[in-house]
């Protein structure tokens, strides 16, 4: 697996899991108990050893230990105004005292399309296209007595070549830009440590080139899990996870406007004959400008390999969790924690006759982001007898920032220099940008149960949002859930068909603040007149 998400797909109940893209690194779509909105954002809060995030690229598959999935509202209404579209929860991998263990794993493996759709051969396209030329003909009136290529309107003289065999090209260039693409992924941990003193630590690289011919992804990942027993009451854990992707990400699907420069390398092969090849005899790029048998298009296959593009990421994600054992029963944890992602990325198209000789285009982006967490939380237990009692309060708050800044040109002299330093200061279009959004959140939780039998589970959670209206700041999010493990009753107990079963009902207000950082403000456009 290229992410954790994919190793969902069908294994959790009312979890959807969809592959939006064959691109490698690619995000598949999640949607817990289907579409939350039709507005804000319908995805699912990730939280990684406490940390809640929204990207989980740079996280190895291999380092999770568990992972638990909140779905209804009384489970997520902890979660405030981020939980109504569903919780993933991610534990990691943590050291357990003795000798250390060390381990290596490694693969190699094959991707392959599985399914392909059939295409007409080349004199099944040159008989559709003569067909719809006689009949366009015929419905306006005209002759068609005559050569086809004399007609009102001509049956292009390749398609005549094809009927009457002077042009036997049959070429499906399809084939040509998929191809069987390898995926490898190498991993070395180490876990061990003292009663007081435990550590996991692994490294990862993982290499996939995609089905496309020229892209790829590549992870490069280290984490790093300390926990420390300073003293009796004092705790400490440390998880440390800095990590590097490379992604050559091309214009693979979709139509995106259907020019000839947006059009996706799969949806340009499909709308080439098998009598049009991708190369000539030569070697050099078929052109497809001009053409009487089909639209403009970009070679395909020179889109995958001779335009330059990459997508750089690095980030640090991290966080220090401090426990303190104020007296008996009761705790006091400190959270602090943070991202930093940093990415680079540059896009280069020379200007080349099967490029319908457009002036060279280069693109830059760069950005910065940043998102800082600190939490505050007592937690108290108790077990009396039958009864056992759970409680949590605490406040926290998560602030992120990001500058993002893109610029391009098509001032280029030649293909020479790909990058924007070539154009000497002519830059044709850019842009810059900054955004930030808080929380600030108060919260408390209790759960009860009697002889583990009987449960009751009440939540509370106060979400200030940066992102809410000035007379809407604060969204209260409550929530209440009752249990009855009926399996334990006598009458149950001796039926061996039935291991364990549970009744459970539950109400929960859940909120989503994935609105839009600004979009409580009224805005000015520009507009031309």
């Amino acid at each position: 697996m290229t992410r954790i998400e994919q190793g969902l797909a069908g294994r959790v109940a009312g979890v959807q899991v969809k592959a939006v893209s064959g691109e490698p690194g690619a995000a598949p779509q999640i949607r817990i108990r289907g579409i939350g909105s039709i507005s804000a954002g319908a995805g699912p809060l990730y939280v990684v050893d406490g940390f809640p995030t929204d990207n989980i690229q740079t996280l190895n598959p291999n380092d999770i230990e568990t992972l638990d999935i909140l779905k209804d509202a009384s489970a997520t209404a902890i979660y405030g105004s981020r939980g109504s579209n569903g919780v993933v929860i991610i534990t990691t991998k943590r050291g357990k005292a003795g000798k250390a263990t060390i381990s290596l794993d490694t693969y190699y493996g094959w991707q392959s399309v599985s399914k392909l759709p059939i295409m007409k051969n080349s004199l099944q396209q040159a008989q559709f296209f003569y067909d719809g030329m006689r009949n366009k003909n015929l419905d306006a009136g005209r002759d068609v007595s005559g050569p086809p290529t004399t007609w009102a309107t001509p049956v292009p003289a390749i398609i005549m070549d094809v009927l009457e065999g002077r042009n036997t090209t049959d070429e499906n260039s399809l084939n040509k830009v998929l191809v069987t693409a390898p995926q490898r992924q190498i991993q070395l941990s180490a876990s061990g440590g003292s009663e007081n003193i435990r550590y996991a630590v692994s490294g990862e690289y993982f290499n996939q080139d995609g089905i496309i011919i020229n892209s790829g992804f590549k992870r490069y990942s280290l984490r790093t899990n300390i926990d420390a027993q300073l003293s009796k009451r004092l705790a400490l854990k440390v998880n440390i996870n800095p990590a590097y992707t490379e992604q050559r990400s091309l214009p693979s699907t979709g139509v995106s406007g259907g020019t000839a420069s947006t059009l996706g390398i799969v949806a340009s092969t499909l709308q080439i004959h098998n009598f049009r090849p991708l190369l000539n005899p030569d070697g050099s790029y078929f052109n497809y400008a001009g053409l009487a048998d089909m639209a403009d298009i970009y070679n395909p296959l020179a889109v995958a390999q001779e335009t330059i593009t990459s997508q750089k990421n690095l980030r640090l994600l991290g966080n220090l969790n401090v426990e303190y054992q104020l007296i008996n029963d009761l705790k006091f944890n400190i959270l602090f924690g943070g991202s930093l992602l940093t990415n680079k990325g540059m896009y280069f198209r020379p200007q080349r006759p099967y490029f319908a000789n457009e002036l060279p285009t280069g693109t830059d982006n760069a950005g910065l982001i940043t998102n800082w967490l600190t939490e505050y939380t007592l937690n108290y237990t108790k077990n009396i007898s039958k009864h056992s009692i759970a409680a949590l309060a605490g406040f926290t708050a998560q602030k992120e920032r990001g500058e993002i800044s893109t610029m391009s040109s098509n001032k280029f002299p030649n293909n020479l220099v790909p990058t924007l330093s070539a154009v000497g200061g002519l830059i044709t279009n850019g842009t810059a940008n900054i955004y930030e959004w808080s929380l600030i959140s108060y919260l408390a939780r209790v759960n009860y149960n009697y002889n583990s039998k009987y449960y009751v589970t009440t939540s509370i959670r106060t979400d200030g949002s940066s992102r809410f209206g000035t007379q809407n700041k604060y969204g209260v999010f409550p929530s209440v859930a009752l249990a009855y493990r009926i399996s334990d009753e006598s009458f149950l107990k001796n039926i061996r068909d039935i291991s364990e079963l549970k009744l459970r009902a539950s109400y929960g207000v859940t909120g989503n603040n994935n609105i839009g950082n600004y979009d409580q403000y009224a805005t000015i456009n520009y507009e031309n007149y």
